[in-house]
Formats: structure tokens, C-alpha cells, sequence
């Protein structure tokens, strides 16, 4: 199972990087915008278009080898004493990402996708703003207030914008993995459902769910 799934990881990897995208691992210390809870390892990830250079595919693990830029099954020597990388979640991660950047180059109309960045950027400045404001908070206060101030200060149709883009993503991401020949979605499915709700909840958009105070996988 896990050769299965690290043939499919790299060839989704390789093929990122033949679209033009520069791929690699990062860590907490590297991520922008920050977060208010940690996220479990592999189930982290980023799209950056980069449009003054290469598309940037980042994909967060606790420690990885030598080479970030490299798909690896296993962490660095500072990581040694740790469990495997999980590369089912890093692959629905990757896969996820994976869509964003086929959105960016083929799937989004140029202005459309214009429009959506400067709706995420904003956002995630609200959210740098509120986790600044947040420290010394409870998860559970800290929450409430990135959930008021991004309900607040960001117009209804920039929301749509980014659950539309969302939505595309993970949708781009099923049907690669599928014609990479995955045949088992269950759990790309479930982290589909999270993500999506995480996005529609943290805009005002969607109820709680008993899960939003546990660490939810981040995916943009």
C-alpha cells in the first residue's frame, strides 16, 4: 500500500513540477499566513501563483530529509525518533494543491482568478492581524474572533470567490488521482467535506461542527 501510494505521490510531484510549479516540504517556522492551532503532520499544504516567477507547491511535514524539494518517504536525522511520514494524507494534500495551480494555469478565467487572490491576500491579512491580537487566548476564543472579524471585513462575494476556487481545487485534485490510477477516495472524500466546511464556517457561512475545536487540516 505504501509503494502504491508514493508511486502515485511522486508521479503527481513530477507532474506538478513539468506544469511549472517549484514543489517542496516547509515547516511552521516558514508558513504565511500563521495559524492559530497546529496542524497534523501531512494533512498541511499551500498554493502560492507567484506571478513574478514559478508557481510555488508547499506541502508541511514535521521533518524531512536533505533535499525538501524532493519526494521522500522519510524524514531528516532531526525527525529520526519520529513515526513515518503519512503519505496518504501528503498526497491528498499535494493532490489538493495540485488543483489550485491547474486552476491558476487552465481552469479560472485570468481576471476571475485575479479577483480571487486579492480576496484570499485580504483575508489573510485579516487572519495575521487576528492571530497577532489572539496570543495568550483560548483556542476556542481565538477562533471566535477570526471567525467575527473575517464574517466582518470580507464582502460576500469575495467569500463565494474563495469556496468557488476551493471547491475547483479538490475537484481538479479527485480526478488527477484518479487518472493516476487511485482507486480508493474515502478518505480524500472525508478531508474534501473538513476542508470545505473549515472554509465556509471560519467566513460565516456554515454551523459548527463538534470537530472545530480540534486541529482541522489546513489546505489552500
Amino acid at each position: 500500500m505504501i509503494r502504491e501510494v508514493f508511486d502515485i505521490y511522486e508521479k503527481l510531484w513530477t507532474r506538478a513540477q513539468r506544469d511549472g510549479a517549484v514543489v517542496h516540504y516547509y515547516t511552521w517556522v516558514s508558513l504565511d499566513p500563521p495559524r492559530l492551532t497546529s496542524d497534523p503532520d501531512g494533512a498541511s499544504g499551500w498554493f502560492d501563483a507567484n506571478e513574478d516567477g514559478q508557481p510555488i507547491i508547499k506541502i508541511y511535514r514535521l521533518d524531512c530529509d536533505d533535499d525538501p524539494y524532493t519526494p521522500s518517504r522519510t524524514r531528516g536525522p532531526e525527525g529520526a525518533h519520529l513515526p513515518p511520514p503519512d503519505l496518504h494524507e501528503e498526497l491528498i494534500t499535494l493532490a489538493h494543491e495540485y488543483g489550485h495551480l491547474r486552476s491558476f494555469l487552465v481552469e479560472t478565467e485570468r481576471r476571475e482568478w485575479t479577483r480571487y487572490n486579492d480576496a484570499a491576500q485580504h483575508r489573510a491579512g485579516i487572519m495575521r492581524r487576528v492571530v497577532k491580537q489572539s496570543r495568550g487566548l483560548d483556542g476556542k476564543e481565538a477562533g471566535n474572533r477570526m471567525r467575527a472579524a473575517l464574517l466582518a471585513e470580507l464582502a460576500d462575494d469575495d467569500c463565494e470567490r474563495i469556496l468557488r476556487e476551493e471547491t475547483l481545487a479538490w475537484k481538479i485534485g479527485r480526478e488527477v488521482l484518479a487518472e493516476l490510477l487511485m482507486t480508493d477516495f474515502k478518505r480524500y472524500d472525508e478531508r474534501r467535506e473538513q476542508g470545505l466546511h473549515a472554509h465556509r464556517y471560519r467566513l460565516g457561512r456554515e454551523d459548527a461542527w463538534p470537530s472545530d475545536l480540534e486541529r482541522p487540516s489546513t489546505t489552500e
